[in-house]
This record gives C-alpha cells, structure tokens and sequence, in this order.
C-alpha cells in the first residue's frame, strides 16, 4: 500500500488521541478503500465520529492538544447521510499539514459503519476500519463519480462481501 506517510502518521496519533478520550469512531473514505481493497489517491482523512455537533468544541480542544489547527471550519457540510466537519491540522513537528473531515453521522448506515468496525492494523497500529460492506452502503448514499468507482473497486477486490447485508440496509 503506497500511502503518504503525512496521512498514515496523522492517522496513528488521530487513532490514539480519540481512544484516549473514548471516542467512538472508524475510519471511511478513500484511506479506508486503500486499506480494504486497493491503493487509490487520497489527500485526506475521513472518520465517521459518535459524537453530537454540540461536542465539537470538545473536539477541537482534544484536536489541538495534539495537532496544530490549521483551520476548523465554522460551517459544516452537508454530505448524504452526515455532516461533514473539516479541520485543517498540522502534526505539531511538521511542515504539511493534512485535511481530516470528521464524519458526524445522521443516517443510520455511519452509526453502523462504525459499530460494526474491524480493527486493522496500519503501519503497527490497530485502527478502526470500516466493513467493506458499509463503506459500499456509504458509497452508495452519495453517489459521487469517486463513490461509484469505490464501490466497483470494493465489489472486484474483497471477496466473500456479504450481499443479503448490503441488499437490506441499502439506502433508498
């Protein structure tokens, strides 16, 4: 897996800093693709996060004691299925700086994705990764030309998917 390593070392400390504040979370997104399937260009982190908009202030606080806050975005996005919190950070001895997009979930399919997580482990780190079947659920409630292209990327490259799984939680 051919990964930047500014991604998967702000990943590790991500993953630490939420375990030690009992944040329940997992990863999706195109990084979470690479590592269930197949390597595919990624400039940012994607989590699904448990936690209410009213938390987020808790969040940045938690965000910057480990990362240098490059920017935290006022307004959220609205992605199908989820709010979408973009922070801008900074591992607080280096140069690039990485975009994470914090995930909060409003359609049930988020909330599952990271119930039913797998821990794998990333460059001797066990993450919370979700099921190739949720992020395809996922896929499927945005419909972007990057999501189609996962889900045929996730249906060619993991076998045994679970497809009675997939048929009865697909997003209307």
């Amino acid at each position: 897996m051919d990964i930047p390593h500014d991604i998967i070392g702000t990943l590790k400390t991500l993953s630490s800093v939420c375990t030690a504040h009992g944040m329940r979370y997992c990863l999706v997104g195109g990084l979470a693709v690479s590592i269930v399937a197949a390597p595919r260009a990624t400039e940012d982190i994607d989590i699904t996060l448990l936690i209410n908009a009213d938390e987020l202030p808790r969040l940045r606080e938690i965000l910057n004691a480990a990362f240098d806050i490059i920017q935290f975005n006022e307004e959220r996005l609205d992605l199908s299925g989820a709010f979408i919190q973009r922070v801008v950070i900074r591992g607080k001895n280096s140069s690039g700086f990485v975009i994470l997009d914090v995930l909060l979930p409003v359609h049930p399919i988020y909330r599952q994705a990271v119930e039913r997580a797998i821990p794998l482990s990333v460059d001797n780190v066990i993450i919370p990764v979700a099921r190739p079947e949720d992020l395809i659920l996922m896929k499927m409630l945005s419909k972007r030309p990057q999501d189609v292209a996962d889900i045929e990327t996730i249906r060619r490259e993991c076998d045994g998917l679970d497809e009675s799984y997939i048929s009865s939680n697909k997003p209307d």
